[in-house]
Formats: C-alpha cells, sequence, structure tokens
C-alpha cells in the first residue's frame, strides 16, 4: 500500500511540475498561446491577448465569439471545424 502511495505522490510532483514548466513557456512566449475549450478562453498569454486589443484577465472565461466581428465568426467557425476535423489539436 504504501509503495503504491509513493507512485502517487510521484505521479503528482511531476504533473504539477510539468505543468509549472509548461505555463511558465506559454506566459513568457513571444508567440500569442492561448487554450479554448468549448469556444471560451481557458487560457490566453498576455502576448495573445495584446493581439486583439484586451487584457488576459478580461478574455478569460469568455466566449472567443464574442471578441470578433459578426461578419467573420461564420468564417472562424468553419476554420476551427477544419482544424478539430483533421484532429489537429493537442490535449492537454
Amino acid at each position: 500500500m504504501k509503495k503504491g502511495q509513493s507512485d502517487l505522490h510521484q505521479a503528482e510532483k511531476g504533473l504539477r511540475e510539468s505543468e509549472a514548466l509548461y505555463r511558465a513557456l506559454a506566459e513568457k512566449s513571444m508567440a500569442g498561446v492561448y487554450v479554448v475549450q468549448d469556444g471560451v478562453f481557458r487560457f490566453i498569454n498576455a502576448n495573445a491577448a495584446g493581439y486583439v486589443g484586451h487584457q488576459r484577465e478580461d478574455l478569460i472565461g469568455r466566449k472567443t465569439l464574442e471578441i470578433v466581428h459578426p461578419e467573420d465568426q461564420e468564417e472562424l467557425i468553419a476554420n476551427a471545424r477544419v482544424k478539430t476535423d483533421k484532429q489537429d489539436v493537442y490535449r492537454l
């Protein structure tokens, strides 16, 4: 039983370290990095938020279509479908 708990503790520690590394890389990246799930911003770094004229805090939890001009929304949705249909989606 103790070995199982030790293995679980090590796995959890490794996961926390991986998450911290990913977050540091994404937040400090010169590129715009964002994660959208179910059409909602779950993560966005300062550069990506700046590209659309917003602060990170203003975008987290908002629907992506809220910042897209109504005339461009249909094209955005179509492009997103093409990407997901090709399974060009990264699961974290």
